[in-house]
């Protein structure tokens, strides 16, 4: 699902550092790609494309791609893909090839289930390709050389060539994409990545961290490889409940907007990184005029009705995704974004029609 405030996929200006630097990763991707496409034998072809094993990874690695794990303060941005588990699992068993092509072909049809913007879909598919392209030349200079017919099981003594390449998968990983993040939104390179490395590294650890334990079961049996949706089905389960806990926790059960504590909380945020930064905030606040009249007038169940009018016309005035969309600029330049941004919330009143409460 696209978040109504995901601005990633606006397609950056021809020429600014951004657009060159989506373009080299994505012709590095794809030349990575190509080559290790190159390297398979027709024997290797058939030997995948005959195995069952081969397309129920595929479904999971799809699968994965299409729910990404969203954990309570975070969002779909930072959402963990349970697919490199398994494309990390293709890597260790049969090579580059069969594990690049599972988690490019997943992320392009991920990305176009969620209507995501072809450039963003090319470039996650790309460095996921780079990554997994690092994660193999790590196990080829440790002694591994994996491929489709020729599969590696890891036992207890290759731990360690198996987690240097994690390491090498992860680090070309979070460093291109925070790169990324940070040219779209012109922040610090380092600081970008910084900030939400720690979370990064518990998840993919654990993520990662599966992938020997997948390898192991394949190489058993492939009727035991869909036991693994069981764990991942109850982690998806617990992710949600935990989401939608603190979303009630922040927002108003009736409007459905952020509530005080949501306010002091991101207020707090926003100012401490100000003041990091040099930079100013802009704060709005909104009054609804008479309120109170229509509450003592035509009772609470009207004045419920209209808080939930004027707070829908609201959210689709500031937030990209209704009839009006924005643009995020730098937050150098919040001062001048505070003046549009109070003119739009002013639109509220004069969008068509009156408010309406029961024919009133």
């Amino acid at each position: 699902m696209k978040e109504a405030s995901d601005t990633r996929d606006a397609g950056p200006r021809m020429g600014s550092p951004l657009w060159v630097y989506l373009t080299v990763v994505t012709s590095a991707g794809l030349g990575v790609l190509v080559l290790a496409l190159a390297g398979l034998t027709q024997a290797e072809v058939r030997a995948l494309a005959g195995s069952p094993l081969w397309w129920m990874l595929a479904l999971l690695v799809v699968c994965g791609e299409l729910r990404p794990i969203v954990t309570p303060g975070k969002s779909m941005a930072d959402a963990a893909a349970a697919s490199i588990t398994f494309s990390f699992a293709a890597l260790i068993y049969w090579g580059l090839p069969a594990a690049a092509v599972l988690q490019a072909g997943a992320t392009v049809i991920a990305g176009t289930a969620a209507r995501r913007a072809g450039f963003r879909n090319a470039f996650n598919a790309a460095q996921y390709t780079i990554s997994l392209g690092a994660a193999a030349a790590v196990l080829a200079a440790t002694g591994a050389h994996p491929s489709p017919v020729s599969p590696w099981v890891p036992n207890g003594g290759h731990l360690g060539q198996v987690a240097a390449a994690a390491a090498a998968f992860f680090g070309c990983n979070i460093v291109l994409v925070g790169i990324a993040a940070a040219l779209h939104v012109r922040a610090p390179i380092v600081a970008t990545i910084r900030r939400d490395l720690p979370y990064q590294v518990l998840v993919n650890t654990a993520l990662l961290s599966a992938a020997p334990l997948v390898v192991v079961v394949m190489n058993r049996s492939a009727a035991l490889v869909p036991l693994f949706l069981l764990p991942i089905i109850a982690v998806y389960t617990n992710a949600a409940m935990s989401v939608n806990r603190a979303h009630q926790a922040l927002h108003d059960e009736l409007t459905g907007l952020p509530n005080r504590k949501f306010l002091i909380h991101r207020t707090t945020e926003a100012l401490t990184e100000a003041a990091r930064h040099g930079q100013r905030v802009g704060l709005l606040l909104l009054d609804l005029d008479r309120f109170k009249d229509v509450n003592d007038t035509l009772g609470h169940v009207v004045g419920d009705r209209l808080l939930r009018i004027v707070a829908h016309r609201l959210v689709h005035s500031v937030r990209p995704g209704g009839q009006r969309r924005t643009r995020a600029a730098p937050r150098s330049r919040a001062g001048l974004r505070a003046t549009p941004a109070a003119r739009r919330c002013g639109d509220v009143r004069g969008q068509g029609t009156p408010h309406g409460c029961r024919g009133l």
